[in-house]
């Protein structure tokens, strides 16, 4: 591990430590934790980041945050299914959802089954995977998210293609042209709001 790394790594558990020893508001432990998530998948710090979240959730006034409870469930589900703990990452999941649903985002609700469809996929639940999809799909729909529309459709897709003996064929490449057709429309609506 090169110098930089490490040290980046060290700056990163002092600032969580310091929130989490109560030396910072512990809302910003998480707001931490959701800033790091890519971080630590992609640095090979998800045990490290996993350990960071479980102290967060820990911390009464997370646990009596609705919104910062179920961003921590996320980053910590993220983490858990990256690392193959998929019964873990779906019960955080689905708490997750709950609070999301209690809290009436609809965006916050639409990534919250997205992710809960694809940890169900990874673990081998390919029909409730499509059953939440399709929900977040719609959801992101009614909102006019055309991202979220499209990275639905496309994982609807890939849950058509791996189901593809109890599915056509053919519905796979529906959903793959409404995801493409949905892509550049969002295209075509950021180019514009650029131009303009």
């Amino acid at each position: 591990m090169d110098a930089a790394r490490r040290s980046g790594s060290r700056q990163h558990a002092r600032g969580i430590g310091l929130a989490l020893q109560g030396g910072v508001d512990p809302i910003l432990a998480v707001k931490f934790a959701v800033a790091l998530l890519g971080f630590w998948m992609l640095r090979g710090y998800a045990t490290e980041g996993r350990n960071y979240v479980r102290a967060a959730l820990a911390l009464p006034a997370v646990q009596g945050s609705d919104l910062a409870h179920a961003h921590a469930l996320y980053v910590g589900a993220g983490l858990a299914d990256s690392q193959g703990s998929h019964a873990e990452a779906r019960r955080m999941l689905e708490k997750c959802l709950e609070l999301r649903r209690r809290l009436d985002k609809p965006i916050d609700i639409a990534a919250a089954l997205s992710t809960l469809s694809l940890v169900r996929f990874h673990a081998g639940d390919a029909a409730g995977a499509r059953e939440g999809e399709a929900e977040a799909v719609d959801i992101s729909a009614r909102l006019g998210n055309r991202v979220g529309e499209a990275i639905g459709l496309l994982h609807l897709a890939e849950i058509c293609i791996y189901t593809v003996t109890t599915r056509k064929p053919s519905s796979t490449c529906s959903t793959l042209s409404r995801s493409r057709a949905t892509s550049r429309t969002w295209n075509r609506e950021r180019v514009r709001a650029h131009a303009g």
